[in-house]
């Protein structure tokens, strides 16, 4: 599923999460901000902040709690043991803005897969259905032909 590396980089990377979140406006996700579409996506390795980018319309007034709640996903594992490494090994992404801190989770559990940084069956081992509906749905719905 992952898609072609040769175009990675700091804009190949946003327009691939513009696209997941293009997906996620597709899908019936329930607590969800109807109106919104985006977030604050925050890109970091292990020196600090590589990119933290407002992405698409945050419908409610709330930048920077969203900013920090991006950051702080950059620091926490899926599994919530603080363990960046066992997410992405090199880099770390976070993302939020839906109202939904599972749906913005299931935003970046998607894109740590198209990136390759992540394989699919590790992330659906690690998040189970129940933990989070929102993945598997995403993850059906990205399932794109380059």
């Amino acid at each position: 599923m992952n898609i072609d590396k040769e175009n990675s980089g700091p804009t190949w990377t946003l327009s691939i999460l513009q696209r997941i979140l293009e997906a996620v406006k597709s899908l019936p996700f329930k607590n969800i901000a109807t109106d919104s579409t985006g977030g604050y996506f925050c890109h970091m390795d292990s020196s600090g902040i590589i990119a933290l980018v407002r992405m698409g319309q945050v419908v409610f007034d709330a930048n920077a709690k969203l900013i920090s709640l991006a950051q702080d996903m950059c620091y926490c594992g899926v599994d919530g043991t603080k363990d960046c490494k066992e997410i992405s090994r090199r880099l770390w992404y976070g993302f939020s803005g839906l109202l939904n801190p599972l749906v913005d989770e299931a935003v970046i559990l998607v894109l740590l897969i198209l990136l390759g940084e992540r394989q699919e069956d590790d992330v659906l081992t690690i998040v189970s259905a129940e933990r989070n509906t929102y993945l598997r749905p995403l993850l059906e719905a990205c399932r794109w032909t380059e």
